[in-house]
């Protein structure tokens, strides 16, 4: 995205980068460094019922509290609402699929159902968006947050290029040995489903305590 922006293919205000957490948004808008628009799911549903209060039956004032009294929402809400008024008024989805053509969602496999509604809602299936993710990194199972959104999406977006990334840069070439022992045996006690790719080494020096860390990895792991 932020190449296509610099040079001139596509225009950074028609551009939407969410991602899970405001931490990860500020960082992302230091390294892009362009009048491109990033949000948390939370931010970009937040910023929809200001512009359209009116719509979701808000006063402009509204605000998001853990405790929802008269005109406050809570951060469930943000989501479900902004969902709610889009689904029921065909103008205003036109009007954000305009605004915001290109999409890219970062951590595609923790999202929710009403975040991947949201993401429906804002790109078609003929729609220009990248998702980023692992299935095999899913955490926010707690949330409600599903995999399968992950892995419904080259249905949902018959026309998307897959791409995977092997080549690790992070870790050391010991933990990468080990990761992929775990994957193969992963692969063979799931023999109808699609095989997990193997992973890449970079050949970063490898450090005595991470020799601990797998251990006790393979342990934990060994025992379920």
């Amino acid at each position: 995205m932020a190449r296509m922006i610099s040079e001139n293919i596509i225009p950074a205000e028609n551009c939407l980068a969410i991602t899970f957490t405001r931490r990860a948004a500020e960082e992302m808008q230091s390294r892009l460094k362009c009048n491109i628009n990033i949000h948390t799911f939370h931010s970009l549903c937040f910023s929809i019922l200001k512009e359209n209060f009116e719509v979701a039956g808000l006063k402009s004032d509204f605000n998001v509290s853990v405790e929802p009294k008269d005109n406050e929402l809570s951060f469930d809400d943000l989501i479900a609402v902004t969902v709610k008024i889009l689904n029921e008024n065909s103008n205003l989805v036109k009007s954000y699929r305009e605004k915001f053509k290109y999409i890219s969602v970062d951590e595609y496999q923790d999202i929710d159902e009403k975040q991947y509604e949201l993401i429906r809602l804002l790109s078609p299936a003929n729609g220009y968006i990248c998702a980023i993710g692992d299935p095999n990194q899913a955490i926010y199972g707690f949330r409600g947050g599903d995999s399968k959104f992950f892995k419904s999406f080259a249905s949902d977006y018959p026309e998307a290029e897959i791409i995977s990334l092997k080549n690790n840069y992070r870790s050391t070439g010991t933990i990468v040995t080990a990761s992929n022992q775990i994957i193969i045996s992963q692969n063979k006690q799931k023999s109808t489903a699609k095989p997990l790719y193997l992973i890449n080494s970079a050949g970063i020096a490898y450090h005595q305590n991470e020799v601990l860390y797998i251990i006790i990895a393979k342990r934990n792991a060994a025992c379920g």
